[in-house]
């Protein structure tokens, strides 16, 4: 995570790699990796969700440099997948479908994500399903696709009554990154 580029009530530890939030306001936290359409890159990361309480609101996915660090995680600048497993659409992707397949995120789980840069194609997945039954390295079932010209980081948001949600950034990936794919980490 990019400890320049979040809210204060954000704690991170283990060189960076982990969040952790128990603020009852809008706190976030952007990655210093960053992606834009019409690159050449594939890549694929993972995030560790390490505890997570019962009242949590967290979101995890993709946000423009255009989010505040302390703005409401549901904005326009944020695509994301939130803990109860609703898609929300941000204004730097474009959607196909409405995307299907996370019901929820727990402690435990492991949040994955494919992005094309080329393409401008990205992937959500969990504990190694992925959403719209995508298969990243095919091309098909992606999540939405990056508006052009954007930059997206990977995001940590949380919401209103939070209490000790943290996630990790993975530096060993516990799935194989799609076929053509390399891991960020």
């Amino acid at each position: 995570w990019n400890s320049g580029d979040k809210a204060a009530a954000i704690t991170l530890s283990n060189g960076d790699r982990t969040a952790f939030s128990n603020d009852d306001n809008n706190n976030g936290v952007r990655s210093i990796a960053s992606w834009t359409q019409g690159g050449s890159r594939k890549s694929y990361f993972e995030i560790l969700i390490d505890t997570l309480s019962d009242s949590a609101d967290l979101f995890l996915g993709l946000a423009n440099a255009s989010l505040g660090v302390t703005a409401d995680p549901t904005s326009v600048n944020f695509t994301r997948v939130r803990l109860t497993g609703t898609f929300g659409n941000g204004s730097s992707v474009s959607t196909t479908a409405s995307p299907t397949g996370i019901t929820s995120l727990t402690a435990g789980d492991i949040f994955q994500c494919a992005i094309d840069e080329s393409s401008g194609k990205f992937y959500f997945g969990k504990n190694n399903t992925w959403m719209n039954s995508g298969d990243p390295a095919a091309g098909t079932g992606f999540v939405a696709t990056l508006a052009s010209s954007v930059t997206v980081y990977v995001g940590f948001w949380t919401d209103n009554s939070i209490n000790d949600t943290q996630a990790t950034l993975q530096s060993t990936n516990t799935y194989s990154p799609p076929s053509g794919f390399s891991a960020v980490g």
